[in-house]
């Protein structure tokens, strides 16, 4: 009996109406048959994602009892089918719908009936269905006949303009509600309706969001129309629609190929830099759709990717430019372009030396096992300032974060670390950010903590108080601010540099980390300074050498969202913009930033056994609006800053039950999430020693969750509750709690 059950089970994938599905059919007992259909692969008309599978899931189950006539093996008496769509998302748990539906059939008249057959023997079956029946093949595969078709609800073709004045009417109070009805609009709207629409609301508060959806679409007709209307009607526009386009809800090769030539023809430096990061962006993410196209570009086996990266490279003859490649290769780290950013570690050209900082920026983005001892070397000497020139503070940092990526896979970096370490080390800063990135390795890596354990355990690695009493404020800061479900958080990570009490960059970042997969940027911001030191210290404390002399102030900032980084601004260049900045800093809020994008978008059909069918619509929405402020005093040596990050994010998504195009019921799920990250940063250099604070807080975050029933007779039901979470302030280690406390004093 074993033997035989053994073999009565067929265990497989198989290419079903709803996409490629586990299949496995089976005879549990005598006479009875059950065929089980479940985690399928839902292709969808539209099937989006920016973050990961985790944020929505698709569980469809099907399971078929076939019973036959104890009296006849030949005849299938009784049917019973169930089948359960499971909706739900493991980032957010309250986050679910559950549809089930059953059917059963039986036979009641098993008389036979013998007739002439339709066709001819010599007939395939498709051809005498044609040729007899009339009737029409819809396609060769089940996407193809899933588009043709009729069932399920059709989403309704919403006018633009309509859509437009209702939502500028609610702008910005409900933007995160509007953003989806705005990219609807889009996606059915024809060419002259967009232009004209531009035209009519290109002054008003929602135009914004407007150029956001056009660039999300990812339909050629709103590229076309946005790339035309921008770059001649509403150029002010054009930067924000490049920026939207890199976060476009559907990959088009025949758009990229277009950007290309478009960037080629460009004699705008300015744009033709923008356009290559959303090359650069579209190209990752194309990369990253599939495991054969990730296997052909990390291995560089795609023709057009190496033919873009090639001819960024091929335009490069200054350091500026190669700047510049490289920030746009960081939105591209692709395994070929490595030995481009190695050529510029810890050289003796000058000029090739002012591409090294970017160089290591763009190394941090690999794997540690990717790099050769070669590199390792030239990067263990940037560390200890033993190049042929000297190397910044900036440098050696960055440094720093690379190779303790490479550790677990070169564990005798940590000797050479150690074996440097000093009880009054003169590059304290150094130290400090060296320590304090140990800490958090530690917290956050089990195998790195059991590491350097047993490297401290030898004697000579011993740990010394003196190695914590650093007169520094460089830090690396992690905290958890909410707890997620299936072991996924929101991590605010803060790494600060400093040089003599001066910002040399900073990087806040707020990351969705998991305990299965690497974390994942939502929101990056990235500050550097230079040329600080003699605007703000006496030339006494510090030594003119370490400031080149054509070290004019500089300050840059670059904001990544959703793991794509944009092009950085120019702060202030020159004393000049210096003093304009000045002049300006006066503590009145302005706005810095604001997108709105989709991180999550599915739509599709599903047919039931039963002849009904569903309709799942699935829309994730975020917004994010920067605020910040600044206040120097060069008579009192101080400086202020603050940074407030205003985050709203919606999922909704929706069951429809249907029969043909007919609506039976609909449940719909929803969640938004409302809350503002705050970042103050403080310096007072006229206080010996210096004072440096930076301080997080977040204000109190609303969370209202919804479910709504509906059915054909208009019948509502309606849950919902809301959950407010009160603010709290993170102290982000204790030296900087206690220059903090100074300023409050």
């Amino acid at each position: 009996m074993n033997f035989f059950f053994f073999f009565a089970i067929i265990f497989k994938f198989h290419i079903t109406p709803y996409g490629l599905c586990h299949y496995r059919f089976s005879k549990p007992r005598d006479k009875i048959f059950r065929r089980q259909i479940s985690h399928c692969q839902f292709d969808g008309i539209r099937n989006f994602t920016r973050i990961n599978d985790d944020i929505t899931q698709h569980n469809y189950q099907h399971s078929v009892i076939y019973m036959q006539n104890t009296k006849s093996n030949a005849d299938i008496i009784d049917i019973e089918a169930e089948e359960k769509m499971i909706l739900k998302s493991l980032i957010i748990p309250d986050w679910s719908l559950v549809v089930e539906t059953q059917a059963k059939m039986k036979m009641t008249n098993r008389t036979v009936i013998f007739g002439k057959p339709f066709c001819s023997t010599k007939l395939l079956a498709d051809e005498c269905a044609q040729t007899v029946f009339k009737t029409k093949r819809m396609g060769r595969n089940w996407k193809e006949i899933n588009q043709k078709l009729n069932i399920g609800v059709k989403k309704e073709k919403s006018k633009l303009k309509l859509v437009l004045k209702k939502s500028n009417s609610e702008f910005p109070d409900k933007k995160t509600d509007g953003l989806a009805a705005i990219v609807n609009g889009v996606l059915f709207a024809t060419d002259q309706d967009l232009l004209d629409a531009i035209r009519e609301f290109r002054n008003m508060p929602i135009m914004s969001v407007f150029v956001d959806a056009i660039g999300l679409a990812g339909t050629m007709t709103a590229y076309t129309v946005g790339k035309n209307a921008f770059t001649t009607e509403a150029p002010e526009f054009l930067e924000r629609f490049l920026q939207a386009l890199s976060q476009t809800t559907k990959i088009d090769i025949a758009i990229i190929n277009d950007l290309k030539i478009w960037m080629k023809n460009t004699n705008d430096k300015y744009y033709a830099k923008q356009i290559a990061f959303t090359i650069a962006n579209l190209y990752r993410r194309y990369c990253q759709s599939t495991k054969s196209r990730k296997y052909a570009c990390k291995n560089g086996k795609n023709d057009d990717i190496n033919e873009f990266t090639k001819s960024i490279i091929a335009q490069c003859k200054d350091s500026d430019c190669q700047i510049n490649a490289l920030q746009i290769f960081e939105n591209l780290p692709l395994l070929n372009l490595l030995p481009y950013a190695i050529q510029f570690l810890c050289v003796a050209n000058n000029s090739e030396n002012l591409v090294q900082q970017e160089a290591l920026r763009f190394l941090q983005l690999f794997d540690g096992k990717y790099f050769h001892w070669k590199t390792i070397n030239k990067l263990l000497r940037i560390f200890y300032n033993a190049c042929p020139l000297r190397q910044t503070i900036t440098d050696q940092t960055l440094a720093i974060e690379i190779l303790l990526n490479i550790i677990p896979n070169a564990e005798l970096i940590g000797t050479y670390f150690l074996r440097s370490e000093e009880l009054f080390p003169a590059e304290q800063e150094k130290w400090a950010y060296f320590y304090s990135s140990i800490a958090r390795k530690r917290q956050t890596s089990p195998n790195f903590k059991s590491y350097w354990a047993k490297m401290r355990s030898f004697r000579e690695f011993q740990p010394n108080y003196a190695h914590r009493s650093l007169n520094a404020t460089s830090d690396v800061s992690a905290i958890n601010i909410a707890e997620l479900g299936s072991g996924n958080n929101i991590t605010v990570w803060i790494k600060t540099v400093s040089d003599k009490g001066i910002l040399s960059w900073n990087v806040f970042s707020i990351l969705l980390t998991s305990t299965k997969r690497p974390s994942f940027p939502l929101l990056q911001i990235f500050t550097e300074m230079k040329g600080m030191k003699s605007y703000l210290l006496e030339s006494e404390s510090y030594n003119s050498d370490e400031e080149g002399k054509s070290d004019d102030p500089l300050a840059i900032a670059q904001i990544g969202l959703l793991n794509n980084r944009n092009v950085p601004v120019t702060i202030f260049h020159g004393y000049g913009e210096l003093i304009n900045v000045i002049w300006n800093a006066n503590g009145q809020p302005m706005l810095l930033y604001d997108k709105n994008l989709i991180y999550r978008q599915y739509y599709g059909y599903i047919p039931l056994m039963s002849g009904l069918s569903l309709t799942v619509d699935v829309i994730g929405t975020i917004t994010i609006d920067l605020y910040g402020s600044a206040t120097i005093n060069f008579w009192n040596r101080d400086v202020g800053m603050k940074v407030n990050s205003t985050i709203s994010t919606k999922l909704e998504g929706s069951i429809n039950l249907a029969s043909s195009n007919n609506l039976i019921g609909k449940a719909t799920t929803m969640v938004y999430a409302s809350g503002i990250v705050n970042i103050r940063f403080d310096a007072d250099f006229f206080t010996v020693p210096h004072l440096f604070c930076i301080s997080a807080s977040h204000s109190p975050i609303v969370i209202k969750y919804t479910y709504t029933y509906s059915t054909k007779a208009g019948k509502e039901k309606r849950l919902w509750h809301n959950i407010k979470l009160s603010g709290s302030s993170l102290w982000l280690s204790k030296k900087l709690s206690d220059h903090c406390s100074l300023f409050e004093k």
